[in-house]
């Protein structure tokens, strides 16, 4: 059966099961069996009997009055359902069943008691919900973060430089911390000076009654790092608190690391590389400060050494050098020096020692540079000289251009030995043979020089009775010279494969034996090459290119301004080279124009002096050349005329080889106005009028 819906204008709510009567004869359904059952609430009221379902919905449309009284009956009909839907609600227990309204249970009411009680409780629950709330707000961070610790501070210094370092602390948190201990820890190296607030005692432990909420704080302390140079110094602080109403305490820590970048003071060493047992030898120590170092007192102590015996220095002749610059030197004990008022001009000590008999082949003498304040010792510097024992009957010592020291030399250099014999013994020494050993690549055995003719191999020479007659018997006492002399090699292109030093020492032998055993060898030198460094200079009015670098009239006219480039170019190649510098001084009459510039380093005029300086510094061996060059120029004077005139006086290279530390010097001719190295100028450099 279809939907029906019934409706009518009037305001009052409708009902879904409405059907709009206006229309009913409009409505032609399907009559079957369904149809005669379908009997609407309303029609049973008009008395419609279902058997006359059938002729209703055939029937006209009933009148407007009649439509109006079935709609009233309707809306009657539907508050009612509405009204006990209501009641229902009302009336219906919480098992859903309807309550029986004609029974009523009273409940009884709570008493005087209860109530007081229950605010009690209430008041009880809201007291702890407040102090929870309070605890958790006050006692928030209460833990090692509640404290920011840290200590700021230089991470490089230089040996002995005073250094703040700045402990902070800061409470982070919503409560006071008391007890508050703050504790250092130095390392060895470490000096301390004073501190802002001062310690409460130990020179490292400070005591704060109280740190309040969100409050900071810090401690200025002022130290210096007296210690070698890359050594890690650690400073360790640690802080203790305890919070208020806490009964824990509390440890946070901090650290800083500082190194030594430089001690300030450059030392240098000469000492034998071998010694005779019972023979004096000579150690030599020079030192220069730099301007900026914080070292200008210290002292030398050496390790004492049974076999080691140390000899009075002499400071009136050994150390006259030390009193131009105002350094004094005093010997305490034997192996003990105090050094005051170290400067940047070179100062050297000078002590003497031997061996007393041969122990073991090598001994070491251990040197310490040390400071000391308040009966602390701090050391910033340490160096081992490993020396060989040598003990025979026949002594034989080996000179090398006037020393026994191991140095640097230079290519092309001549290598002047002195080989020096001296029985020392108890008796006559017999048919001696000396051999002197000269192991290097870079010797040149056809400039070998030597009056008596030894015999020459493979890197030695060898002198028997029958080259120098004295050897067939050597008295007790007795003693004798041989002398040589050998050229090094020419400098050439640097090969790896090939040794850039040369060792050289001497042994002998008696009559019938065929190897010589250590106790029979002379001292050991070894020669370190020095770098291959080369000063080129050139002063040109025109380049290679033909180009002109100068002006003015070639050659040089009286009156008139005629100006030079000048070229210099440095060559390197076996070593690093530091402290590099060239510089020439100017003739009067020679104006310095600038116009310079430079692949390294700085170059500048010294007006004062009239002094051209190229300070290069360190030059690795990654650079193989540095080139400068500057403008200069002359005006004549009549008294110049027909006359060549001097442009550089000559030039100076100075520099240390980092290898061998020899201190290396190149030097220039003077040039001229006949401009040599000029090929293009065709200049003779005679000044005209």
């Amino acid at each position: 059966m279809p939907n029906i819906k019934v409706s009518s204008n009037s305001s009052n709510k409708k009902n879904d099961n409405m059907i709009d009567l206006r229309n009913v004869g409009q409505i032609k359904p399907k009559m079957d069996q369904k149809a005669t059952e379908f009997q609407p609430k309303f029609l049973e009221n008009e008395k419609i009997q279902p058997s006359q379902a059938k002729s209703f919905y055939s029937h006209t449309t009933p009148s407007d009055e009649k439509i109006k009284k079935i709609e009233n009956k309707m809306d009657e009909e539907i508050k009612q359902e509405e009204i006990d839907e209501s009641l229902s609600e009302i009336y219906q227990g919480d098992d859903g069943k309807m309550v029986d309204v004609k029974k009523m249970d009273i409940k009884k009411r709570h008493g005087f008691f209860f109530w007081f009680f229950m605010i009690i409780f209430f008041l009880c629950v809201a007291a702890a919900a407040g102090y929870g709330a309070y605890y958790l707000y006050m006692q928030k961070g209460v833990d090692e973060a509640m404290i920011e610790f840290s200590i700021d501070g230089k991470t490089e210094v230089k040996a002995g430089e005073e250094t703040n370092y700045v402990i902070n602390y800061k409470n982070t948190s919503n409560v006071e911390v008391k007890n508050v201990k703050i504790e250092a820890e130095f390392p060895k190296n470490f000096r301390y000076i004073e501190s802002d607030p001062a310690p409460a005692k130990n020179k490292n432990l400070w005591e704060i009654d109280s740190i309040p909420a969100h409050r900071s704080g810090l401690i200025r302390l002022k130290g210096a790092i007296i210690g070698p140079v890359d050594e890690a110094n650690t400073i360790v602080a640690r802080i203790t608190y305890m919070p208020v109403n806490f009964s824990s305490e509390f440890k946070k820590d901090a650290s800083i690391i500082t190194t030594v970048k430089d001690i300030g003071i450059n030392f240098v060493f000469t000492n034998p590389e071998s010694a005779l047992a019972g023979d004096t030898n000579e150690v030599v120590i020079k030192f220069t400060a730099s301007p900026e170092s914080s070292i200008k007192n210290f002292l030398i102590n050496i390790d004492p050494n049974d076999n080691i015996e140390y000899l009075a220095t002499d400071n009136e002749s050994g150390n006259a050098k030390n009193k131009k610059a105002s350094t004094s030197i005093e010997e305490i004990k034997s192996g003990s020096w105090q050094i005051n008022n170290v400067g940047e001009t070179e100062q050297e000590l000078k002590f003497s020692f031997k061996f007393k008999d041969k122990v073991k082949d090598k001994e070491d003498m251990n040197i310490h540079f040390e400071q000391q304040y308040e009966n602390v010792t701090y050391r910033f510097f340490d160096k081992t000289l490993n020396i060989e024992v040598v003990k025979n009957n026949l002594n034989l010592t080996l000179i090398l251009n006037g020393t026994r020291d191991s140095g640097g030399i230079d290519f092309g250099q001549a290598l002047n030995y002195s080989l020096v014999y001296a029985n020392k013994g108890e008796s006559e020494m017999k048919d001696v043979v000396i051999m002197a050993v000269l192991d290097g690549d870079l010797l040149d055995w056809a400039s070998l020089s030597d009056k008596n003719k030894g015999q020459t191999q493979t890197n030695s020479i060898t002198w028997s009775k029958e080259e120098i007659p004295g050897l067939a018997s050597v008295g007790i006492g007795q003693e004798g010279t041989i002398d040589f002399s050998i050229n090094v090699s020419s400098s050439t292109e640097i090969d790896i494969n090939k040794s850039y030093e040369i060792k050289s020492y001497a042994q002998f032998l008696l009559g019938g034996q065929k190897k010589s055993s250590d106790d029979m060898k002379s001292n050991t030198i070894i020669s370190k090459l020095n770098s291959d460094t080369n000063i080129k200079e050139q002063v040109k009015y025109f380049n290679d290119d033909n180009i002109a670098v100068g002006s003015g009239p070639l050659p040089p006219k009286v009156g008139q301004t005629t100006s030079f480039k000048v070229y210099w170019t440095v060559s390197n190649n076996l070593h690093e080279l530091n402290d590099l510098k060239i510089e020439t001084k100017l003739p009067a009459y020679v104006k310095w124009e600038d116009k310079n510039q430079v692949s390294a380093g700085t170059l500048q005029y010294i007006i004062e002096e009239n002094k051209v300086v190229w300070n290069i510094g360190r030059l690795p061996i990654s650079v193989p050349l540095a080139e400068g060059e500057f403008t200069i120029s002359i005006t004549p004077t009549l008294d110049d005329a027909d006359k060549i005139m001097v442009l550089l006086n000559g030039t100076n290279l100075t520099g240390t080889d980092s290898a061998t530390m020899s201190t290396i010097n190149k030097s220039n001719k003077a040039k001229t106005t006949k401009l040599e190295d000029d090929t293009i100028a065709e200049s003779d450099g005679i000044v005209v009028e």
